[in-house]
């Protein structure tokens, strides 16, 4: 099972959800290690899916969404929460690095 893939409207939506916070990847489908990262997502979605809506967006087909969201590398995972930004990760980052930072920025968001 791959990660779905989002449009700029589907990731204004979702960026806007009050309810349940969404981590994003920015990716390129030429890059091999988004590639890796999708694989290493859709693992972490398995365990957090109840709790994250988890996507990713294409930044050479959504060039605006990407810029607005000053994605300078990819892969990029960016975390949403009621319509801003609630932390990232640029570059590749394993399982214990993704849940590390799930852990740490949704009990911020929650304590907000």
């Amino acid at each position: 099972m791959s990660i779905p893939e989002f449009s700029k409207s589907d990731l204004e939506l979702l960026a806007e959800n009050e309810e349940f916070p969404c981590l994003i990847m920015f990716f390129a489908s030429w890059c091999e290690t988004c590639s890796i990262q999708e694989a290493t997502l859709d693992a972490i979605r398995k365990k957090w899916g109840s709790h994250v809506i988890m996507g990713k967006v294409d930044m050479d087909r959504n060039p605006l969404t990407a810029a607005k969201n000053m994605i300078l590398s990819i892969p990029t995972l960016v975390l949403f929460k009621g319509g801003s930004t609630a932390g990232r990760i640029e570059g590749y980052a394993g399982e214990e690095k993704i849940e590390s930072f799930l852990d740490r920025q949704l009990s911020r968001v929650v304590e907000a």
